[in-house]
């Protein structure tokens, strides 16, 4: 149908009552040259008897569907304006690290657009590899869909491959490369475009080559049972929302439903945390805490890491 993805696709049922508006996410920019994207953009449906492809508003984030039949959804480009001589598509998009091994010291550098069934792809993909995410910036402008970028560091890597990542969407896991250093130490990452102008950067910082949750049949330098006995009176003051995170807990099977219900009850934001802290009674546990800190208050970790260096 010469269309391309621009958002992810939703399943979405109604179970009672009446829905009378759909609002989808797209990474599409629709800034300055990019306005004839609003009338390129379609909402396409997927029934039993096939696909069918409706008109939608465009706003800067979401597209708009009004009284929406239900089916599975998504939004899509026309290829036909994408090739349209002058006209270039640019697209939100992020950048995920992944530390994957310290022995040797072993990086996997994903550039992605800013899509949320991408990226919960893709965290799936590093839980399984039990990939460690360092959690860095986004790039700060738009990038030009299905172009190649070059990634540096500095000091230089003794391996990296590939050296260029394009950027584009991928039904499986998004195209990463391996970034390998010879000895731990404070680097930066660059990503440049064509024309050798800096997109995206960030620093690596020494102390994360090492940080880890405890593995088995070994401890790493600074593992998560360490960085949360030493972290423990900030973090109890920093984090602001504990609830989502004792939700996940309660998920995950970290604790039962009577000290989830404790958590919850607890009459500040500091005293659900220290009953979290108690209620962590294993390394193991301690390692999956971490990770659901990383996915809800990474801010705060980034803070406690650049304080502890």
């Amino acid at each position: 149908m010469q269309y391309r993805p621009a958002g992810p696709s939703m399943d979405i049922k109604l179970i009672s009552g009446e829905l009378q508006e759909i609002h989808l996410p797209h990474f599409l920019c629709l800034g300055g040259s990019q306005s004839f994207l609003k009338d390129a953009v379609m909402v396409l449906h997927k029934q039993d008897s096939g696909v069918c492809l409706e008109k939608c508003e465009l706003s800067r984030f979401h597209a708009r569907l009004v009284n929406p039949s239900f089916s599975i959804l998504g939004l899509f480009y026309s290829l036909i304006s994408f090739l349209l001589p002058g006209k270039e598509v640019k697209i939100h998009a992020d950048v995920q690290v992944y530390r994957c091994s310290t022995n040797p010291l072993t990086f996997r550098f994903y550039l992605l657009p800013e899509d949320a069934g991408l990226s919960k792809l893709l965290t799936d993909q590093e839980d399984s590899f039990r990939g460690f995410r360092l959690f860095k910036p986004r790039p700060l402008r738009p990038l030009q869909m299905n172009e190649f970028y070059g990634l540096h560091t500095t000091p230089e890597c003794i391996r990296m491959y590939p050296v260029e990542l394009d950027l584009r969407v991928s039904e499986i896991a998004p195209n990463f490369s391996e970034v390998r250093r010879s000895e731990a130490g404070d680097f930066k990452m660059k990503l440049s475009s064509a024309d050798d102008q800096t997109v995206w950067e960030a620093q690596i910082l020494k102390t994360e080559c090492f940080w880890n949750e405890p593995q088995q049949g070994g401890e790493s330098a600074l593992d998560a049972a360490e960085f949360l006995s030493n972290q423990r009176p900030a973090l109890i003051q920093k984090v602001r929302n504990v609830k989502p995170i004792a939700d996940e807990m309660l998920s995950q099977k970290l604790i039962a439903r009577e000290v989830y219900d404790k958590i919850c009850a607890g009459e500040t934001e500091q005293d659900k945390m220290r009953r979290v802290f108690d209620a962590l009674n294993s390394r193991e546990a301690k390692g999956k805490f971490l990770k659901i800190l990383q996915r809800e208050c990474p801010d705060v970790l980034r803070e406690l890491r650049r304080i502890s260096s």
